[in-house]
């Protein structure tokens, strides 16, 4: 089964989360606990959209939500890259 598109962006995140500005970033903030903790619950997210895609067919109230979960996602891929592109101007 092809992988959705929202496993997808969330498994980005989890690369980017790794990358080095973004640890260099967050250990000057003091945010390593945060990021871990991001970390955790990105991976908890990926395997909750492994099943729900399989069942959203019949599942009117989770299609809903993965539609819902969509939104989000996409504002909070908004905000890291957000973070990626203002956070080395503030280090300096």
């Amino acid at each position: 089964m092809a992988k959705s598109i929202l496993f997808n962006i969330v498994a980005e995140f989890l690369t980017r989360i790794g990358s080095h500005v973004v640890r260099e970033v967050s250990s000057l903030w003091n945010l390593e606990s945060d990021l871990e903790s991001l970390a955790g619950t990105l991976s908890t997210i990926q395997a909750i959209l492994l099943d729900a895609e399989k069942k959203k067919a019949q599942d009117y109230q989770l299609h809903d939500w993965l539609g819902k979960l969509k939104d989000v996602i996409l504002d909070t891929k908004d905000v890291l890259e957000e973070f990626e592109f203002q956070a080395p101007m503030r280090v300096v």
